[in-house]
Parts: structure tokens; C-alpha cells; sequence
């Protein structure tokens, strides 16, 4: 496995999303998500794996001020549902 360098923004992302410290996911989640990706016939480039070794099956909720009147927090749903699950209806 590659080793990813991980911004110190990137690593407060997580933080305000709960991830304090475990920033990657393990070995078994990463496999798993990358076992349904080939199931329906995603190649994945390794900048996309790189990506889902962080963010896979997570849900990132945080806020970083750059819209003054913006209230509500910025919300990023990396679970399978979300991105796989139109896929799976319409293949079904």
C-alpha cells in the first residue's frame, strides 16, 4: 500500500467529523468497498483508492466558514448506500 500524505486540512475534516485520529479505514472496510466497486464493473484508478482508503463508507459532516451567512454545516456521505445504491436499483 502507497502511503498517502494527508493535509492538515483534510485532517481537520475528519477531526470535526468524529475520525480523531483514525484517518484511514481498515484493511477489511477498504477491501470490502473495493470487492462491490468490481461487482459492478468500476475500474478504479489508485487516485480514487487513495481517496476511499480516507473517505470510504464514511460520512463527513463539518463546517469551515467560507460562506459567512451559511448556517447549516457542508455534508459528504461516502457510505456504499449512498454510492452505490441507485446503481443496484437500477441494475435490479
Amino acid at each position: 500500500m502507497t502511503k498517502i500524505n494527508l493535509s492538515r486540512r483534510v485532517m481537520d475534516v475528519l477531526h470535526q467529523s468524529g475520525y480523531k485520529n483514525e484517518y484511514f479505514i481498515s484493511d477489511f472496510e477498504y477491501f470490502e468497498i473495493l470487492e462491490k466497486y468490481e461487482k459492478f464493473g468500476f475500474n478504479l484508478p489508485d487516485s480514487v483508492k487513495e481517496v476511499l482508503r480516507v473517505f470510504g463508507g464514511r460520512k463527513i459532516i463539518y463546517d469551515n466558514d467560507s460562506i459567512p451567512s451559511r448556517d447549516a454545516s457542508y455534508e459528504m456521505d461516502f457510505s456504499l448506500n449512498s454510492v452505490l445504491g441507485k446503481l443496484k436499483k437500477k441494475i435490479i
